[in-house]
């Protein structure tokens, strides 16, 4: 049985156009903050974790400053998160460099092995320990949507509501369509699917033709308009509906 409350998010997911599931990440994470900024920047739990995964990952972080300055402006919820942040980088640091180094009085012999470079030591102390708090929760409702959408196939198939839902929207962007195949438990689901999306290509693709070849007279429709940047969105996913992986 499809969640009453996901089946409100995931209609208005459908409504964007964009990929439902983009669009679905994108809000939870919008509003993860919302509540994060006004209700929990002294958390000590939220610190904690914070400095051990070195704050949020690239492209949550800039979503947090999206948020921050949208609803409050003044930047002071990050600035508190961020300075425990900085407190236990800065203590690695400091850490590092009061240790020895490889030219101490101390001999070193043949069988002992030699200090590893300062810079390597280094950066295996300021590698983050944790995974980004954004990412983790936004995996989590990821892996739900996916589950509820294939769960829903199997039960009901295509006339069912979410799947009427998913086939008016603009329809799943690469990364999580090959997410949704993986998880399909039959041919069925999957062909669906399959169908599904050369629909939305093929509907992108007209709009790209047009765009391409429109008359700079006339005014092309809102769908043409942003075919472009769509067609980027289909192809890679909205770029806060995914975390990144520092190496």
């Amino acid at each position: 049985m499809t969640d009453t409350l996901f089946l409100a998010d995931f209609r208005r997911a459908c409504t964007s156009n964009s990929c439902p599931f983009c669009a679905l990440l994108t809000e939870t994470a919008r509003r993860y903050f919302s509540s994060l900024l006004n209700g929990f920047t002294l958390a000590p739990d939220i610190h904690q974790r914070l400095a051990r995964s070195r704050g949020f990952c690239r492209a949550h972080a800039w979503l947090l400053k999206e948020v921050e300055q949208g609803e409050r402006g003044d930047g002071n919820g990050t600035a508190t998160l961020y300075s425990t942040v900085l407190q236990g980088i800065r203590g690695e640091l400091d850490a590092c460099l009061a240790e020895p180094t490889s030219g101490a009085a101390t001999k070193t012999h043949w069988w002992s092995a030699s200090p590893a470079p300062f810079g390597k030591r280094l950066r295996e102390r300021l590698r983050p320990e944790g995974i980004c708090l954004m990412c983790e929760h936004q995996k989590e409702t990821e892996e739900f949507a996916l589950e509820q959408l294939i769960e829903a196939l199997d039960e009901a198939g295509s006339s069912g509501e979410l799947a009427l839902l998913y086939d008016a929207s603009a329809g799943a962007c690469q990364p999580h369509f090959l997410r949704l195949l993986e998880r399909a438990s039959t041919d069925s689901t999957a062909r669906w699917l399959a169908h599904v999306q050369r629909q939305h290509l093929a509907a992108l693709e007209a709009q790209l033709d047009a765009y391409r070849n429109r008359d700079y007279q006339k005014t092309q429709s809102e769908a043409e308009a942003d075919c472009w940047i769509r067609a980027l969105a289909q192809t890679a996913g909205l770029p806060h509906a995914f975390g990144e992986v520092v190496e």
